[in-house]
């Protein structure tokens, strides 16, 4: 489990980069040009990734004493971006705080790469400390 949510994990990085990459139309119109159409697909499978990556790595934390209380956060951030992402898909057809919810749901998922980040450095320095 740890290595299918590490491995989406680093699909939602690359899909970030390739959406960065193909802008959306103005408006995002859901039959856009080739460019807009690529940058949905891709956003979908990227979100996807990244919501199923951080809930199984939430319970693949459980199992290590250093990220135990990265866990239960981590399973509930995976939560609160899915529910994130099913609130902009709804907002598609009115338009009404579509990007917000993007907006939201980009911060809940940076905030989590964030804080795992800071506590494997933290891990890091321990160990190097330790070795020294």
């Amino acid at each position: 489990m740890p290595k299918i949510g590490a491995l989406l994990i680093t699909v939602f990085g690359l899909g970030m980069a390739v959406a960065g990459l193909f802008s959306c139309d103005a408006g995002c119109p859901p039959n856009g040009s080739t460019e807009s159409i690529i940058h949905d697909r891709v956003s979908a499978i990227t979100f996807v990734s990244a919501i199923v990556g951080i809930i199984l790595l939430g319970f693949s934390f459980r199992k290590i004493n250093q990220y135990q209380a990265l866990a239960w956060y981590s399973i509930v951030s995976g939560i609160i971006s899915a529910v994130l992402l099913i609130l902009m898909i709804s907002s598609f057809e009115s338009k009404n705080l579509t990007g917000l919810w993007q907006r939201l749901l980009l911060l809940s998922i940076f905030i989590w790469i964030c804080l795992v980040a800071l506590r494997t450095y933290r891990g890091y320095e321990q160990f190097k400390t330790f070795r020294d």
